[in-house]
């Protein structure tokens, strides 16, 4: 071949990487606008039909479901034993088993979900009953239990790269619960209604979904003598905590805010919080599309895997800063159209916050690395030495410092969280991988 030859071959190869490299951005931008589009459609229509509600009932009504659903969401971690995260790094089971690994690790989760669910009804007998009636309760809890395993559901076919089934699953049973609130018979002393429709759209959403399951997923025929793997404790452990923490960091600010500085302060800083966790939606989408990517790449091509953990890594910051310069900007316009001038005040905290997205994107984009690689128990003690360093540092704080001093420690918390990642990465237990070979050898 001579050189002339040898030039256009090159030049050729080249063009032909590119073209590679543009259409596999392009599926990645593509599914990550479909995740997305799933994820805010679920939080938008759950967010309105929570606003209409609101004016439907009685103040004590809404209350009382607010209450009830808080404390369901908060202690549904137990009995989730972390495998909505867990499952998320099993692309390959999923695959080889098909159904056959959903009826296994979901089968003894919806018995620990059931018991879950009678223990905390019993524990609402012993509450206030103004605040927690126990008659709202039964249906409250057994929505969440549907709403729990839809959510195991979701994640089970998007470990098959099935993102589109789950965003329109997504759309219609939000769009659902807002034409029962807006339409259904509801009204004051009527919030028994409103519970009761939501737990039959939540139960209607997952049989179906199962049926889905169930028709789409066939297993390998190779796999037809083994044993798909259930999950246990001992492997889904750390992302329980994992959950549990991040739970609490995001969380504990606006109980301790309401304990130490009372409703008024709330009312202020709840608005920013608010919408501030609206923004990790876009973060979160990537982050579920990219594990089961990564995590097939890392047994079956480290150099590919590399590759991809990069380019993920910065899509990942690239859209964090984006969506931090733009929640700043138009942090006036988003606090002052949604919720009016009483809450003017909730506007430059807001701007402080609107840095989170841009540290939040560092340490999502490293996160998804480390659960293709199964290190979820490193990055558990990250979140946890975190959760722990938000609520001391908080009530150090709140009393001296108020709104602001909560506004810093959240920033504080993301940036320990990040440089834990960074560390975990870079100069960590990972400095073996084939992720951080180049970087350290």
């Amino acid at each position: 071949m001579t050189p002339h030859e040898e030039t256009v071959s090159s030049k050729q190869k080249k063009r032909g990487l590119l073209g590679r490299d543009y259409r596999q951005l392009a599926g990645t931008l593509g599914q990550w606008v479909v995740v997305l589009l799933g994820l805010v459609s679920t939080n938008v229509f759950s967010g309105i039909s929570l606003i209409v509600l609101a004016r439907r009932v009685t103040p004590l009504e809404y209350g009382q479901y607010t209450a009830i659903f808080s404390l369901a969401i908060v202690t549904v971690v137990l009995p989730n034993l972390g495998f909505t995260g867990w499952i998320l790094a099993q692309p390959d089971a999923a695959a080889r088993f098909g159904r056959r690994f959903w009826y296994a690790t979901v089968g003894p989760r919806f018995l620990g979900l059931i018991g879950w669910a009678l223990l905390l009804w019993v524990l609402c007998l012993f509450l206030p009953p103004e605040t927690y009636p126990v008659s709202i309760a039964a249906l409250v809890l057994t929505g969440v239990v549907f709403d729990t395993l839809l959510a195991y559901g979701y994640n089970f076919l998007r470990v098959r790269d099935q993102h589109l089934i789950v965003t329109a699953f997504q759309t219609v049973s939000g769009l659902a619960l807002l034409l029962w609130v807006l339409l259904g018979p509801l009204g004051p002393g009527q919030l028994m209604n409103f519970v009761l429709g939501r737990m039959l759209i939540s139960l209607a959403a997952i049989l179906l979904l199962a049926l889905m399951i169930h028709s789409r997923s066939p297993a390998d025929p190779v796999a037809a003598n083994e044993t798909p793997q259930r999950g246990g404790l001992g492997q889904t452990g750390s992302y329980m905590l994992a959950e549990a923490a991040s739970i609490v960091y995001i969380k504990a600010d606006i109980t301790i805010v309401g304990m130490h500085l009372g409703a008024q302060a709330v009312s202020q800083y709840g608005p920013a919080s608010n919408l501030l966790t609206m923004t990790f939606l876009v973060a979160q989408a990537l982050f579920f599309f990219m594990i089961p990517q990564l995590a097939r790449l890392h047994k079956r091509d480290p150099a590919a895997f590399r590759a991809s953990a990069r380019k993920q890594f910065l899509l990942q910051v690239a859209g964090g800063v984006a969506v931090a310069v733009g929640l700043y900007v138009a942090t006036p316009f988003l606090v002052l159209g949604l919720f009016g001038e009483a809450y003017a005040e909730s506007i430059p905290l807001l701007q402080w916050l609107s840095v989170i997205p841009a540290i939040r994107a560092v340490t999502v984009g490293l996160a998804a690395v480390l659960m293709a690689v199964q290190r979820q128990p490193e990055r558990t003690v990250v979140q946890m030495a975190a959760a722990l360093f938000n609520v001391a540092a908080n009530l150090l704080v709140i009393d001296s410092f108020g709104l602001m001093g909560v506004v810093w420690v959240f920033i504080a918390t993301e940036i320990l969280i990040a440089l834990g990642h960074i560390y975990l990465i870079a100069g960590g237990r990972l400095r073996r991988h084939p992720l951080a070979t180049e970087a350290t050898t």
